[in-house]
């Protein structure tokens, strides 16, 4: 991988949080067919607010817009900037509330620009429970919310987004930084996503690695030496579990003579 010139060389570029939008907006596709919204105060109709009464079932029903709540850095970086697409790739399907908390999951976005160069982002999805304050919003500002007994769970994703595919490296650390979301930490978790964002050298390409702690154990950071094919950062055991050997066979002829490959 050949970066433009004058492009500065960093492990990750941004670590970013996406999750639900603070205005508790409703995507547009929802604003005809949702029985939640039909009950939308009139004089709040241009800013796509809250319904006014709203029982759980209907909340349920609701896609919400997502946003980025927080991000580091606080700006772009002058050669590199974050890609405005982050919300939407995140979670596509938009928020949807939960009255159970599923498991976290992890899965990977590659953003392409107009000049052809990618960037990688390694997302952790989990959920949390709503706050009081927001079941109220949704249920039109009463003083209790309609079924106080009720808790609703809500996504959000943790992000790092960088021109180089580390994969495997930063699915680690995403876990790590969960891990340390839910449990009592010895240092701020900001002061571990500096620590990752700002100190880590960049690998030099060949046989030197990068090795870096999280907690008891350590992962390594490398880049394959010149003129040898790319260092996978992906597991391929998922790949062979899901197809059989003709599959396989055909799908790599494809890729090989850039032909068009649609999984789903």
């Amino acid at each position: 991988m050949v970066l433009p010139t004058g492009t500065t060389e960093r492990v990750a570029d941004y670590f970013v949080v996406v999750g639900l939008d603070e205005n508790l907006s409703i995507m547009k596709d929802e604003m005809d067919c949702q029985e939640c919204v039909m009950s939308l105060r009139r004089e709040s109709m241009m800013n796509s607010s809250i319904p006014e009464h709203c029982d759980v079932e209907s909340i349920l029903n609701c896609r919400f817009k997502s946003a980025v709540l927080d991000r580091f850095p606080l700006t772009d970086h002058a050669d590199t900037a974050l890609p405005p697409q982050i919300c939407m790739f995140a979670l596509p399907e938009g928020v949807t509330l939960k009255l159970a908390c599923p498991l976290p999951t992890s899965y990977v976005v590659v953003f392409t620009s107009n000049e052809g160069q990618r960037m990688y982002a390694s997302v952790l999805n989990f959920y949390e429970p709503l706050p009081k304050s927001d079941f109220l919003r949704l249920s039109g500002g009463s003083e209790e919310p309609p079924q106080p007994n009720v808790q609703l769970w809500v996504p959000k994703c943790l992000c790092l987004i960088s021109r180089w595919p580390f994969l495997d490296c930063f699915r680690e650390v995403l876990k790590h930084i969960y891990n340390l979301s839910i449990s009592v930490a010895r240092i701020p978790i900001e002061r571990f996503v500096c620590n990752f964002m700002l100190e880590v050298p960049f690998p030099p390409q060949g046989r030197i690695k990068v090795q870096y702690s999280l907690g008891d154990r350590s992962i390594d950071i490398m880049r394959s030496p010149p003129n040898t094919l790319p260092t996978p950062h992906v597991r391929m055991d998922v790949l062979f579990r899901l197809l059989d050997r003709e599959n396989i066979v055909q799908l790599v002829t494809c890729l090989w003579l850039e032909d068009k490959v649609l999984l789903y």
